[in-house]
């Protein structure tokens, strides 16, 4: 349900429930004015705010909380749109971002991204931490993956022995990466 038809909603069902029906200002603790003001002027269409690298992250935190799904899949799209220009040092940054958001697209770009991270160099980013359980095993099987593909492409197109030891060194990646 958008904002405008929660508001509705809320107006017509429940007036005189609410005290800000009589109030001249509503408050909201804990906001920003200028990026509530922004997403407000998103709403209408005499006003042409642009979601713009500065305001990507407030807005989608708003556009989420209320949410406003035209302005969250703008957000999404712009997020992707970095993700694809800055690559994989920030993908668990933005895995962290889509998973706290809800936002699938950015997700499945941020995952594939990320399972080129380095193994080591993933436990240690502060973003991995932060990600549940359930994408840290969706990481986990994704590398898997990627693994198995390139151990088939290799035995297509290397000798025997080459396969055998690539074999036995994947192997003991996955035993690793499955502790």
């Amino acid at each position: 349900m958008d904002l405008y038809a929660m508001l509705q909603y809320n107006f017509s069902k429940a007036q005189f429930f609410l005290k800000e029906k009589k109030d001249t200002h509503v408050e909201l603790p804990e906001k920003n004015y200028e990026e509530v003001s922004e997403l407000i002027n998103m709403l209408y269409p005499p006003y042409s705010f642009k979601i713009t690298d500065v305001n990507v992250m407030p807005t989608l935190v708003l556009a989420n909380e209320w949410q406003i799904a035209n302005i969250k899949e703008q957000c999404e799209q712009l997020l992707q749109k970095q993700l694809k220009e800055r690559g994989v040092q920030i993908s668990l940054e933005y895995l962290a971002i889509a998973e706290r958001y809800h936002c699938q697209n950015l997700h499945e770009d941020s995952l594939m991204m990320a399972i080129h991270i380095v193994q080591a160099n993933m436990k240690k980013n502060a973003f991995f931490t932060e990600l549940s359980e359930n994408t840290k095993q969706q990481i986990r099987n994704q590398r898997l993956d990627f693994l198995e593909k390139h151990i088939l492409q290799c035995k297509e197109q290397c000798d025997k022995q080459y396969y055998a030891s690539a074999t036995g060194a994947i192997n003991s990646l996955v035993a690793k990466i499955m502790k």
